[in-house]
């Protein structure tokens, strides 16, 4: 592992301890992740009856990938730990994402390092956790495609259907570059397999 990337995951760890030493991040959506983490993990307790008041309704739609991980996560800790651990994650993922894109881009700079301070954003203080998480999966795509192209469709296949999941506009984002990068590159030979 090269300094710079050891540096940045330095700077990355002590950041995400800033959400581990206060008891309630000021994230605008962030009750509302843990109530609907809550309501999914509870939603069969007879004592507490949330099915009187709530409804799951069972369309697969998409936005749910941090919930999934907090109720996956709920059967080993407290609710408030999955919320750190949530914020932890897509503050990282971001971070990661973007350090690496960065990194692509400008391959002997220091430059990659900014993007610890670009995790804190308004996106991010609003709470909007699975499209924060998203952009940064989308970050990692975009690495992966100016790197290696097309040739490794499978891990492409993987982060479009992980981004999806997460968040709908960072899909649509992902696909527009998809194309963006296919025309202006010259790759054709990817046109015909969608022809």
């Amino acid at each position: 592992m090269e300094n710079i990337t050891k540096i940045f995951l330095l700077f990355l760890l002590l950041s995400t301890l800033t959400f581990w030493v206060i008891d309630h991040p000021p994230l605008q959506d962030y009750p509302l992740y843990l109530e609907r983490i809550f309501i999914f993990t509870n939603y069969s307790d007879s004592i507490l009856q949330i099915q009187k008041f709530y409804e799951i309704n069972p369309l697969l739609i998409t936005n749910l990938t941090n919930e999934i991980i907090g109720i996956v996560l709920t059967q080993l800790f407290d609710i408030q730990i999955v919320g750190k651990i949530l914020i932890s994650l897509s503050f990282g993922i971001f971070c990661f994402g973007l350090f690496k894109f960065l990194k692509t881009i400008y391959k002997d700079s220091l430059i990659p390092l900014t993007s610890i301070f670009f995790g804190y954003n308004i996106l991010f203080m609003f709470g909007f956790l699975n499209y924060v998480l998203a952009l940064g999966l989308l970050f990692m795509a975009l690495s992966n495609i100016l790197e290696n192209g097309f040739s490794n469709i499978k891990k492409l296949v993987v982060f479009s259907l992980l981004i999806f999941f997460t968040h709908l506009f960072a899909f649509i984002l992902l696909s527009v570059c998809f194309l963006v990068y296919g025309i202006f590159n010259r790759e054709k030979k990817w046109l015909n397999v969608l022809l």
